[in-house]
């Protein structure tokens, strides 16, 4: 049986940061700390474009182990990020 390696989300990566790298990580996404820990460690809001272009490129910067379309299927694929469907 072949098993995968669960992959790195960006919230286990942010989480491996220390206090003082978490502030560097902020600074160098255009963002704060305050934001990434209230709206987008747990995918509770989407960053816009520009955001997300920062996230990812801090994230280069600071060593993360995931790729670009990981960083997008955080906040897209999370349920808080899901459009809610009306009953039928």
């Amino acid at each position: 049986m072949n098993k995968a390696t669960p992959q790195t989300s960006f919230k286990t990566f942010y989480l491996a940061l220390s206090a003082d790298e978490r502030g560097g990580f902020a600074k160098r996404a255009g963002t704060t700390v305050a934001y990434i820990e209230t709206h987008l460690l747990y995918a509770r809001k989407v960053p816009r474009k520009g955001t997300m272009e920062g996230l990812w490129a801090a994230s280069q910067e600071f060593g993360a182990p995931f790729g670009r379309g990981d960083l997008l299927r955080f906040f897209y694929d999370a349920p808080a990020a899901q459009p809610e469907v009306p009953n039928a």
